[in-house]
């Protein structure tokens, strides 16, 4: 089964600092002695990066920085860092980027249609091969790392030596010298940044097996 991890990091020190600030019936779950998480039944939307992060999210960042990860390992993962009340960094790695080009092209040019009428349409198909045949793909994938904003770590206590790390992997010069870079960049970037533990942690699951630290 595919993975799926969703949830908001902040350093294990600030937490009796924002907790008057996060919702009812919010999870506290700590990935190691540096990190926790905190997890909410909206955590998965705003996986979809076309969804905007709740207002609580800013509100917390007022205060601390908030880094919210997500990785649907098979499909897509990335990160969106909040700082002063707004997104200062944003990543969103996606296996599937040509389809979700497509889309959000078509919606655009289609705004009545519903997505089943593009789908049976037609209109997707037409789309897909119109973009593939103006190298619309390649030159849109060029701009994934373009607000990765690695210097946003150091918020976070990251050092020049994880921020150079950071650097290194989240090019496009880097995944494009193997399909295998790409299916483990994830994991590189979490063993950078400390948070190896951010696996498989999730809202639900955690609530389930009761695994958290805490539940307001």
């Amino acid at each position: 089964m595919s993975e799926f991890t969703a949830g908001n990091i902040i350093l294990a020190a600030h937490k009796e600092m924002v907790k008057d600030q996060l919702p009812s019936g919010t999870a506290i779950y700590r990935l190691n002695d540096k990190w926790i998480t905190w997890l909410t039944k909206d955590d998965g939307h705003i996986a979809d990066h076309n969804h905007k992060a709740p207002a609580y999210i800013y509100r917390v960042s007022d205060r601390v920085p908030v880094l919210y990860f997500y990785n649907a390992e098979d499909h897509w993962w990335g990160y969106q860092v909040f700082d002063q009340g707004k997104e200062i960094a944003r990543l969103h790695f996606s296996f599937e980027y040509e389809d979700e080009l497509v889309y959000k092209i078509a919606k655009k040019r289609y705004p009545e249609s519903s997505s089943s009428d593009l789908l049976f349409s037609g209109k997707l198909e037409d789309l897909y091969t119109e973009l593939k045949e103006s190298n619309i793909f390649e030159e849109e994938f060029k701009r994934v790392f373009d607000d990765c904003n690695t210097e946003a770590f150091r918020l976070f206590g990251c050092n020049d030596e994880q921020i150079n790390q950071l650097n290194n992997i989240l090019n496009i010069d880097y995944i494009e010298n193997g399909i295998e870079k790409n299916m483990s960049l994830a994991e590189e970037f979490k063993s950078i940044i400390g948070i190896p533990e951010m696996f498989f942690v999730r809202y639900d699951r955690v609530l389930e097996s009761k695994e958290y630290e805490e539940l307001l």
